[in-house]
């Protein structure tokens, strides 16, 4: 990838229905629509169509964005980093809570490696704040 194109650069593949797409996008399999069709809609969703979409292997799945536009709405790129720095900012704990949810998902689908990454600290208050334990 070129820096600043976040196109995803994949070989064509023949979908479910055997079509080849050569847009960048892969078509889904049968499979993988029937667990897109499943999450995205309610009761996992408000409506269908909330993406983004992430099916964590059929352990975890989480539709729509995990927090809202206005967090960082007018602010730059400068402010946003010093703000990650500052544990108890709300832009902090929205991405960075944000983020340790989404390591216990994949923390779940590792099997708990790397264990500095699924012990640490962040990741375990999610855990816990989850119901997990």
């Amino acid at each position: 990838m070129v820096p600043g194109d976040h196109r995803r650069r994949r070989r064509p593949r023949r979908g479910g229905s055997g079509r080849v797409r050569h847009d960048g996008h892969d078509a889904l399999t049968s499979d993988e629509q029937k667990v897109f069709a499943k999450y995205d809609a309610p009761p996992y969703t408000q409506t269908s169509g909330s993406i983004p979409f992430i099916d964590f292997g059929g352990g975890w799945a989480i539709a729509g964005a995990q927090y809202g536009p206005d967090t960082l709405k007018g602010k730059t790129q400068a402010q946003i980093a010093v703000a990650l720095s500052e544990p108890n900012s709300p832009i902090a704990q929205a991405v960075i809570g944000s983020a340790n949810v989404l390591t216990v998902a994949l923390c779940e689908q590792t099997g708990g490696t790397p264990a500095a990454v699924c012990q640490s600290k962040g990741v375990q208050t999610a855990v816990r704040a989850m119901g997990g334990s």
